[in-house]
């Protein structure tokens, strides 16, 4: 299918259905993670139940050695673009299919 073919409207619900994919390659170049709610929660949980056993601890009392996180490092992100955010949107008004009805998602 002809990528200029495609009504806006699927090309908008085509996107969409990327974004909830957390292990999409479009997600993750957003600076996503790629875990989902679960996971992150369930990471988060077992960071918290490490901290309190942890400050329990004879290395906790001296504050020394604190337990590692169990989720996965997030790689830090340089700025891509120095355009402000109304910059961006008229550069993506300008190239947008004409006469078409402004995205509230």
């Amino acid at each position: 299918m002809d990528a200029d073919a495609l009504p806006f409207r699927h090309f908008t619900a085509c996107v969409r259905g990327l974004l909830e994919d957390p292990a999409s390659l479009l997600v993750k170049a957003a600076g996503g993670d790629g875990l989902t709610l679960a996971d992150n929660l369930l990471c988060a949980a077992v960071d918290a139940m490490n901290v309190a056993n942890w400050q329990r601890s004879k290395n906790g009392v001296k504050g020394i050695n604190p337990p590692k996180s169990v989720r996965p490092q997030q790689s830090v992100r340089k700025p891509q673009s120095t355009l402000t955010p109304d910059e961006k949107r008229a550069l993506l008004a300008a190239a947008g299919p004409p006469n078409a009805e402004p995205f509230h998602g």
